[in-house]
């Protein structure tokens, strides 16, 4: 399996970590704990509740499983202990302790970063109280939840832990063929009800992680049984993570087959096309890949899936006040380009609304 150090780009003006996800799957593995009233560690003046939670947001040197987009090829990633210094210091830095989303698609509001340290001794850190054994050099983070929808999702532990957002250099490789089944016959149409029956079905299965939004199980009869009811897919095949086996729906890897849209408008296509000549004068030294890609694909008028017009909100939203149109050297500008810059914007949040995403 291909091994991928991420590092941080000095070169690009948009490099380093962007906002913090909060998540079911940590990509890390590791889970924060939540403090209310009773807890005997606070870190904020107490009210109703603490509402706090801590948790590591980067482990240096841990090999994190990812797949593929383009291709479907399995690879892991690490992050140095170098870099993950320069990325907590970047993120303090250009102030970025209010950036954050739910499970990396919505920007969500009144979640702040009260503290945040790199562990220096893994005894005697005060990670320990909260029963963390993490090395040195992991970077940790205490964040204040003022935001009650969000609250809820961690008391009903839809939210587990922190993800990372943010642009580093990477690289892609190929993929494999799958083993379609049948389509389900009996399960609804309605793709809210798809959506509730799914989240019931995997809090019944109990995953034990996810990648790139698939899950895995410890067992081949629940990944096979998934994989029939929503992958349209039989069978399942082995991943191993840190040592352990576990297994992930279909006989091979495929892409799950999500809702695709290609009405976004013309001006999208042309401000990718735009982005891409204008990345181009610049030696390409802009963007990380999947946004090269996403260019691409916007560009040709390919149709993208649900998940991908909520990362274009989610993105292009986050990065407005990056876009500078009087500036076309600016990596911020050609960033918001590549993503289909202001249409794509406008266009993706109608379509969102439609899809009863966001109001």
């Amino acid at each position: 399996m291909k091994l991928v150090e991420l590092i941080i780009d000095d070169d690009s003006e948009v490099s380093g970590i962007q906002a913090v996800s909060l998540v079911k799957f940590p990509a890390i593995q590791e889970h924060f704990v939540y403090f209310n009233d009773s807890t005997p560690y606070v870190l904020a003046a107490q009210d109703d509740e603490q509402r706090m939670l801590i948790g590591p947001a980067l482990i240096p040197d841990k090999r994190i499983l990812r797949i593929d987009d383009a291709t479907g090829e399995k690879y892991e990633v690490f992050f140095s202990p170098e870099t993950v210094k320069e990325a907590a210091q970047r993120y303090m830095k250009e102030e970025r302790t209010n950036q954050h989303t739910y499970e990396h698609e919505m920007p969500v509001g009144d979640v702040t970063v009260v503290e945040s340290w790199l562990i220096e001794d893994e005894d005697k850190d005060k990670a320990s109280l909260y029963g963390f054994k993490l090395p040195v050099g992991t970077w940790m983070l205490a964040v204040k939840v003022n935001n009650q929808a969000v609250w809820e999702r961690v008391k009903e532990d839809k939210v587990r832990g922190f993800s990372i957002e943010g642009y580093f250099v990477d690289k892609l490789i190929e993929a494999q063929s799958v083993d379609l089944a049948a389509p389900c016959q009996h399960c609804p149409k309605d793709p809210q009800v798809m959506e509730q029956l799914k989240e019931l079905v995997s809090d019944e299965l109990n995953p034990i992680m996810e990648v790139n939004s698939v899950p895995l199980f410890a067992t081949p009869e629940e990944a096979d049984l998934y994989g029939q009811l929503f992958m349209n897919c039989k069978g399942s095949h082995t991943m191993n993570v840190l040592g352990r086996v576990l297994y992930m729906p279909c006989a091979a890897h495929q892409e799950v087959e999500l809702e695709s849209f290609s009405d976004y408008p013309q001006a999208v296509s042309n401000n990718a096309k735009r982005g891409i000549r204008l990345n181009e004068a610049v030696n390409n030294k802009c963007a990380t890949q999947t946004g090269k890609v996403r260019a691409q694909q916007l560009a040709k008028g390919e149709p993208i899936s649900e998940d991908t017009v909520a990362r274009m909100y989610n993105f292009l939203s986050r990065h407005e006040q990056n876009y500078d149109p009087s500036d076309t050297k600016a990596c911020g500008t050609i960033s918001y380009l590549l993503w289909g810059g202001k249409s794509a914007l406008r266009w993706s949040k109608a379509k969102l609304k439609e899809l009863d995403r966001i109001e």
